[in-house]
């Protein structure tokens, strides 16, 4: 599970005037969004129950005065029932900085943030940076890293077990730009700062509105009597695999055409990488490298690659594929 500390945004102008305008309130709220995050993240590790506790909605009012200073803040409804969190909030409002009302009146904001912990976060709203699926798909299509961090730890650990969560955050080109250990019921220094090595080489989807995503997942490693890694591969030929995916080139480039409507010189090289599972379908797919930066055009093929068969595996375990495609227009 994915915990992103997302929160739901609605900005109700009190109607005054001169009023700033709800995008110009809602464009400085998510420039902040890392900080209200932050914030969520630190009480949910002050929580005991840290995977259901912290659940509800915290409605906050606030004037925006001269020069676009708050002036006032306070917590108008709670119901996550976490003070530290509450002020934490608080102390972040306060600190912003918005448009400078025009005329020079005051403007009052209702604000409410939204936290969910306990299930899948639903952050498929047009505010958000990037989606829940996304960040997973990439973890998911490096697990081969993690379970080898395991693997050489476990051989000097033969009771190596326990839950490992990591803290990190994506900037706005989608890399990692930093990593750590918010949490371990493992104490293996060596496991761990394998973990936050390959993490920090991973390549995400850039978000959709400029800032940094901050992330907090675990990694729950079993105890083992002995490693699985090679058994738990399945194989394809190279042949079985490009026989497919030739076999949908007419959907790739239909992507690529959709997307030259609006930008006539769109060319350049996006690698996939995509999970095939034990039935031939694909588990999980994302974008790895892209030297054309469109997000419209790799969403529609990583929609598109999503819904391919492939041959089953031999060995009933999972295949996973990079694969790139290369794009120019039309002489």
């Amino acid at each position: 599970m994915v915990f992103l500390s997302h929160f739901t945004a609605e900005a109700n102008l009190k109607k005054q005037e001169p009023p700033l305008t709800r995008e110009e309130v809602d464009s400085v709220t998510r420039a902040h969004s890392t900080e209200i995050q932050n914030c969520y993240q630190e009480s949910l590790r002050e929580s005991r129950d840290v995977f259901n506790g912290l659940m509800g909605e915290i409605k906050t009012e606030f004037v925006i005065g001269l020069g676009g200073k708050v002036t006032s803040a306070y917590i108008s409804q709670s119901g996550t029932h976490s003070s530290e969190l509450e002020k934490c909030i608080l102390s972040a409002v306060k600190s912003w900085q918005f448009p400078n009302p025009k005329g020079g009146g005051l403007v009052s904001i209702s604000h409410s943030f939204k936290f969910e912990p306990g299930k899948e976060p639903d952050i498929t709203k047009e505010d958000n940076l990037l989606q829940d699926k996304e960040i997973k798909s990439v973890i998911e299509s490096h697990s081969s890293e993690i379970e080898n961090c395991y693997q050489k730890n476990f051989q000097g650990n033969k009771n190596l077990a326990g839950k490992i969560r990591v803290q990190f955050i994506i900037n706005s080109a989608g890399r990692v730009t930093s990593a750590s250990i918010s949490q371990s019921g493992i104490n293996n220094s060596g496991l761990e700062n394998c973990v936050i090595s390959a993490l920090k080489s991973w390549q995400f989807l850039k978000p959709r509105v400029i800032g940094s995503v901050n992330i907090s997942y675990p990694f729950t490693f079993p105890l083992l009597k002995e490693p699985k890694l090679k058994k738990e591969e399945g194989t394809l030929t190279k042949q079985e695999i490009e026989s497919v995916i030739k076999a949908h080139l007419s959907e790739i480039k239909i992507c690529y055409e959709k997307s030259l409507q609006s930008n006539k010189g769109l060319s350049g090289k996006i690698v996939t990488q995509f999970v095939i599972g034990s039935a031939g379908r694909v588990t999980s797919a994302s974008i790895s490298q892209s030297g054309i930066n469109n997000s419209g055009l790799e969403s529609c093929i990583v929609s598109a690659v999503k819904l391919w068969e492939f041959p089953k595996p031999r060995g009933n375990g999972s295949v996973n594929v990079s694969y790139p495609f290369t794009f120019s227009p039309p002489n």
